[in-house]
Order: C-alpha cells, then sequence, then structure tokens
C-alpha cells in the first residue's frame, strides 16, 4: 500500500439543471499510478474517458491503428499505453471505430516528454449548447510532477505552430557550476513554472513563479549541489512547455 501510487479523478456534474445528461460528480481511483516510464525511451500514458455527453470511444493513432478499444464514460483504460516517445497524431472515434469523433496532436517528443508517464483525461462536452454552454470536448494531460494540464491541440494544428508558441530562452551560464541565469520575454501575462530533470528523468528541482506580466523577465538557479551532468530544463507557461538542455560543469 505505502509504495503504490494513486491516480484520482474529479469528474461529472454537481448543478441540478442545464446539463444533458446530468451525470452526477464522482471521484474515480486508479490505483495503478506510474511516475516515470516502465522503459527508457518511452512515454506511458493511462487515459480516462471524463466527458458526460460523449459516447463509448476507440482511440486510434493514424499509422499504428487501434491503441484503445470501447472506452466508456468513468473508465480507466485497462493499462498505461507504452509508446515509443515521438510525435504522434490521434483520433477519438466512436465504438463502431468508423466515425472520427476529433483528431488531436500528441507532441511527445517535441515537448520532451520521453521517460515520463501521463495521465490524459477526455473531457468537456460534444454539444456545449446543451450543457451550459461549457468547455468543448478535448484531451488534456496531466504531468507526473503536477502543475496545470496541457491541452492537446487539435490535429489542424501542426507541430510547427507548437513549437511558435514555446518561449525563447536566454540561458547563462551554460555550462554552469553555480549559478544558472534565465531570461524569457513574454507576449501576454502567464502562469509560470519551471523544473530540472536528471537524464533518466528524475525531478531535481521544481519552482512555481507564478503571474507574470507582459515584458522580460530573469531567475537565477543555484546548481551548485547538481552533480556535474547533462539536465533537462522544462518551462511551463500556462499550457505551453518548453524545454531546453543545461549542463552543469566544475
Amino acid at each position: 500500500m505505502g509504495d503504490m501510487t494513486y491516480i484520482l479523478v474529479a469528474n461529472g456534474i454537481v448543478s441540478g439543471s442545464g446539463y444533458s445528461p446530468a451525470t452526477p460528480f464522482d471521484i474515480y481511483v486508479n490505483a495503478m499510478g506510474r511516475e516515470e516510464a516502465g522503459t527508457a525511451g518511452n512515454t506511458d500514458i493511462l487515459v480516462f474517458h471524463g466527458s458526460t455527453d460523449a459516447p463509448t470511444v476507440d482511440i486510434y493513432e493514424t499509422t499504428a491503428g487501434e491503441l484503445i478499444n470501447d472506452l466508456a464514460y468513468g473508465e480507466f483504460d485497462t493499462d498505461y499505453l507504452e509508446l515509443p516517445t515521438a510525435d504522434y497524431s490521434l483520433e477519438v472515434r466512436d465504438e463502431t471505430g468508423t466515425t472520427v469523433v476529433a483528431g488531436y496532436l500528441a507532441p511527445l517528443a517535441t515537448l520532451a516528454l520521453n521517460d515520463s508517464a501521463l495521465v490524459a483525461v477526455a473531457s468537456g462536452f460534444l454539444d456545449p449548447a446543451s450543457n451550459s454552454e461549457g468547455p468543448a470536448f478535448g484531451i488534456w494531460v496531466a504531468l507526473p510532477m503536477g502543475g496545470n494540464l496541457i491541452e492537446l491541440p487539435k490535429s489542424t494544428v501542426s507541430t510547427e505552430d507548437i513549437l511558435s508558441r514555446q518561449i525563447d530562452l536566454q540561458i547563462w551560464p551554460n555550462p554552469a557550476s553555480e549559478d544558472l541565469t534565465i531570461s524569457f520575454t513574454l507576449d501576454k501575462a502567464y502562469e509560470i513554472s519551471m523544473d530540472i530533470l536528471n537524464i533518466t528523468g528524475q525531478m531535481m528541482m521544481s519552482r512555481e513563479l507564478g503571474p507574470r506580466s507582459i515584458g522580460s523577465h530573469t531567475e537565477t538557479i543555484d546548481v551548485s549541489n547538481f552533480r556535474e551532468g547533462l539536465y533537462l530544463l522544462r518551462f511551463r507557461s500556462d499550457n505551453n512547455i518548453t524545454t531546453s538542455k543545461i549542463k552543469v560543469a566544475r
């Protein structure tokens, strides 16, 4: 029990009117959570169906075929998908597998999510007009280190578009021995956080920077206690992730 990782999803409708169907609120628990991929170089993904007005669905990858069969509302998939870290194009289909409900990009490589274990939640409404104009159907991803959920872009958005939304980071000195300075410029206000992971995916540092306004900003990180080697800086701005390699040397 003490070594288990639990995943909890709070989902459903709390209002007594304005939603069809008005599936009651509940908390869904999975006791087989992971915090990292089972195999180096993979990204493991556990999928949960939380869209109250969506039917039972299948999930396909456009080149690999069916990944998940007959996932109903309130269900986790039977196990994690264990995928080589790459950029994928996904289709949510009805349970017959013939009608595409929506398509999404899963840019696992672009976002440097190798060796990570994620939870993907299908949420929102297929018919917002019948559900108090709530958010439209989509897929959101929870990262093992927490923070804001990352919304998967519709497949009409290209990987280049995702890259263009990333923040331009200036990092110096790199390699660093004591203090690492990070500067960035925002074109709009964001909630900012950043993590540093070692090459095995272990979290070395996590820092919530909070809201940052439009303009230029600078942060300093003390890496004097880090061992020499390569690390990954993961910089999060709302639903966007920018990554950069850093090196500690003495």
